[in-house]
Formats: C-alpha cells, structure tokens, sequence
C-alpha cells in the first residue's frame, strides 16, 4: 500500500485530489494490533493530497459497545480478522461500522449537489469501488477472486469480474442506497446502475460501450438495454458514454450508436455535447425522449460562465422541445478538483436559469 501511495506524486503535483473526500478501512489480526495507527498513518498522506477526511463519528452506537470483541475507532472503520485457527471474517457489527462510514461520505456529496442548486440529486456513488464492479461482484455466476482481463476505451487491459456459470442476481443491489437518498434530501433523485451491455463485454444503465463497440451494440446492445429495463415503473435513462474526459482525451463530433434508442424502452437519453462540440442535430431521430443534455465540458479546469453553458443549451433548442432537456454535465466528476467541480455545478444551473427565463419571454 505504501508503494501505491508513493506513485501518487503526480496526482499532489496536479492538485488534483484536493477537496475530494477521502476515507479509511482497514484490518488487523488482534484488536489492538494498529487498528488505529495503520489508519492515522494513512491519513497524513491524503492529508498532504488535500483530502476531506471523513472517519466513523460517534454516532455510530456501535462503537460505544464493550459485548463483543470488534475493530472500529472514530478514525475510520476495521475488521478484526484473528491468525491461523483464529482467523474470521468480518461481523456484522464491523460490517455495519463500513456501511455507516458510507453513509456519511455520501452526505457530503449530497450537500455539495444541494448548495449548487441541483433539482435532481444522486447520491454521489461514493460506496462503489467502481461504477461496474459493485454491480458484478453482487450477482451468482460471477468469478471474482481469479479476475479476466478486457481492454478499456483506451485499449488498455483492465482486470474485471469472470463469468463462469449463469448469472443470477442473488438480491437486491443498490436498492438502500436509494433508501437512504431518499431519507436525506427532499429534491427529486436518481440512482445509476451499469448497464448490461458494458458488462457483457467485460463478460452498467451508465453504457460506454454501446459507443464505443457500435456493431456489437446493435447485434446485442438494444436487447440487453430493453431486458434490463423490463419490468421498471419509474422513469429509466441510459447515458451514452465516450468515456472519462481525464483518461479518453480525444473526442468525435458524433456518436456511433445514438439513433438506434429511438427503439429503446427508456424514457431518457443522456448525451455528452460540451467537450465534443456535438451537432445537436443528431438529437432530432430520439423526438419523444427526454434529453439529459450535457454541457459542462470535463476535460478543462477552467469553470464555464453561465453564459457559455447556456449557449450550450440554446444549441439544442432547434431539434429537441425545451420540455423535454434535462440539463447535466457530459458525464461523472470523480477527477475534478473539489472547488472546480463545485464551480461548474453552480455554473450549469445558473445557464440553466437563463435559459428558462428567455423561454419565458
């Protein structure tokens, strides 16, 4: 871990981790074998990144219990695992200690989306280890201990979760996390999944794949899109993805795979039209779906004025009702600064307001 830790230099250099919430599991073999210095020592590097830290306050009851033997301090949530014969797995309890310190990494991100005016709030995806895995690893048939390897976007292999039986979703998956969204914020919301798609081709509805291998998507991609989406009562969307703007630099001025949703079951269509500089004619063949239109360019520091977002918007107005866009960003924010992406999430819903009161005229 250390070695990993040293290797990130360039990301101190780049300022890139300040603001970003950082937080800290880990395990030892007794209860008092360093479950609280391996965590401090851990947090003197992001420390020096310029991270939030976020620990396990005290609200957690749990780690005011004296019943059992278990990790957990307010520095950050631990297992104890025992040696040899000894050995366990996590309990409940400690379990519970992870899930909480979750939760409370979540609320920040939760607030950040209120104080800058968003109406439709998610929660941040702050407990995934990644945005397909913690789907992946939950379903039966699914090898996650001896890994296969798929090339990324940018023709790099990745390990990722092997399919060796027939898949089968064993419960519910992410349905507390909509649980607790809904707890925690009286604005509108939405969860995002991986699409099953992009996951048969490491074999999320978040579909960078549908783009980027556009023949495999239309052999199989409006299948898989449709069956996943059977059955669902609430509102569905599908974000048609070219890939993080911080890894794939490059983007095309149009989509591969776009008009083909038309015939898709869902009810909105997520594009990315700021860093791509889009023709937003190519909006025109899905009339009748909502558009979640990005226009917050994510490969640049730089926080957009309000006017230029709502430029970016008045670009669509000729193909696409304003009763049917959604204004967003191209796609996630995980490598913006914290200040930046605070920026440019005030930025968007001040183009926004423009816009709305030039309709009004």
């Amino acid at each position: 871990m250390r070695n990993f830790l040293d290797q990130t230099g360039p990301l101190w250099a780049a300022n890139a981790l300040v603001g970003k919430v950082g937080s800290v599991f880990c395990s030892t073999a007794s209860q008092h074998g360093g479950q609280e210095t391996t965590i401090t020592s851990f947090h003197t590097t992001l420390l020096h990144h310029g991270m939030i830290i976020v620990g396990l306050p005290y609200t957690f009851k749990g780690l005011m219990g004296m019943s059992e033997v278990a990790g957990g301090s307010p520095y950050g949530a631990s297992c104890v695992t025992g040696n040899g014969a000894d050995a366990r797995m996590p309990t409940e309890l400690e379990q519970e200690m992870c899930r909480y310190q979750g939760e409370h990494a979540t609320l920040l991100a939760i607030k950040a989306q209120e104080d800058a005016g968003i109406d439709i709030i998610t929660d941040g995806e702050m407990r995934r280890e990644s945005y397909s895995n913690r789907f992946a690893t939950a379903l039966e048939g699914v090898d996650i201990d001896n890994p296969g390897t798929a090339l990324d976007r940018s023709g790099h292999p990745n390990p990722v979760p092997r399919v060796v039986g027939k898949i089968r979703r064993k419960h519910a998956v992410q349905v507390e996390d909509v649980q607790f969204l809904r707890r925690h914020t009286d604005r509108k919301i939405k969860i995002s999944v991986p699409g099953p798609f992009t996951m048969a081709q490491q074999a999320q509805i978040d579909e960078p794949y549908l783009h980027a291998r556009p023949d495999e998507a239309r052999a199989l991609g409006q299948k898989a899109l449709n069956r996943a989406l059977e059955g669902v009562d609430g509102v569905t969307a599908v974000h048609i993805c070219f890939g993080y703007a911080a890894i794939i630099h490059a983007r095309p001025s149009g989509y591969s795979f776009l008009p083909e949703l038309q015939n898709c079951s869902c009810n909105q269509v997520s594009v990315e039209t700021a860093q791509s500089n889009l023709d937003c004619s190519a909006l025109r063949p899905l009339a009748g779906k909502t558009i979640m239109l990005g226009v917050i360019d994510l490969s640049v520091m730089e926080v957009e004025t309000p006017e230029i977002v709502a430029e970016r918007i008045r670009r669509a107005l000729p193909f696409v009702s304003p009763m049917d866009i959604i204004v967003c960003t191209d796609c996630g924010m995980k490598y913006l600064p914290r200040d930046v992406a605070d920026g440019k999430m005030a930025a968007m819903v001040a183009g926004a307001r423009i816009v709305r009161e030039e309709l009004k005229d």
